[in-house]
């Protein structure tokens, strides 16, 4: 899969994939630590 090279074209698709990930980490977390609760 070649995609992200492809995307890495753009500078502005590449902080989009950088605040998904950001997004996708802090959900998780949340997700963790209402689970400890």
């Amino acid at each position: 899969m070649n995609s992200e090279w492809v995307i890495s074209d753009r500078p502005e698709s590449l902080y989009i994939d950088l605040c998904n990930c950001l997004i996708l980490i802090c959900s998780i977390q949340h997700q963790m630590k209402v689970n400890l609760w």
